[in-house]
C-alpha cells in the first residue's frame, strides 16, 4: 500500500518532511474528521477545494468520478505557484475552472462566494455562478458556512505572513 502525503513546507515539521530520504519512517496521526461516502446518488456534484484544500478534494472528485457522476470541479490558489493536483483534477472531472486570486492562471478570484443564495435564487459571483435547490444535500449551509469562514481566514493569514 502506497500514502501520498501532499504538504507545504510552513514550519519546522514540515520543512523537516521536506528532507527526508525514501525508505525513512514518519510517525502519522490520521483519520482525523468524517469522511465522504462517494457511494450516493449524487450524479451532478460540485467539487470546490482551495489551495492545500485539493489534497481533500481530489480524492472526493475521484471517488464521486468511479461511482459514475458527472464530476465538476473549482480549484482555486493563490498563484500560479501555488498549484497542485491540476492534471489528477482535469483526469476525474468533466469540467474543471482553474482559479487564481492574482490571475496568473486561469480565472481571477477566489473559489468562495461572500454570500450563499436563497433557495431557488441564482446569482453569479465574479466568474462563477451558483443556486441552491431544495431536496437532499450532503452539505448543509452551517458547513458551508463554516468552510467559507475557515478559507477565508486561511486566504488572510497567508495574505499576512506573505
Amino acid at each position: 500500500s502506497t500514502i501520498v502525503l501532499i504538504y507545504k513546507v510552513v514550519g519546522e515539521g514540515t520543512e523537516k518532511m521536506s528532507k527526508m530520504q525514501a525508505g525513512e519512517e514518519l510517525d502519522l496521526l490520521v483519520g482525523l474528521g468524517n469522511g465522504f461516502n462517494a457511494e450516493n446518488d449524487c450524479k451532478n456534484p460540485l467539487v470546490i477545494g482551495g489551495g492545500v484544500g485539493c489534497a481533500i478534494a481530489y480524492p472526493t472528485a475521484k471517488a464521486l468520478k468511479e461511482n459514475g457522476a458527472e464530476v465538476h470541479s473549482i480549484i482555486g490558489f493563490r498563484n500560479s505557484d501555488l498549484v497542485i493536483l491540476e492534471d489528477e483534477f482535469r483526469a476525474v472531472s468533466d469540467k474543471v475552472v482553474l482559479m487564481s486570486d492574482d490571475g496568473s492562471c486561469g480565472e481571477k478570484g477566489l473559489v468562495t462566494p461572500d454570500r450563499l443564495p436563497e433557495v431557488g435564487e441564482h446569482f453569479c459571483d465574479g466568474k462563477i455562478g451558483y443556486h441552491l435547490r431544495d431536496g437532499r444535500h450532503f452539505l448543509s449551509r452551517e458547513d458551508w458556512n463554516a468552510y467559507i469562514d475557515f478559507l477565508n481566514n486561511k486566504f488572510e493569514e497567508g495574505r499576512n505572513n506573505d
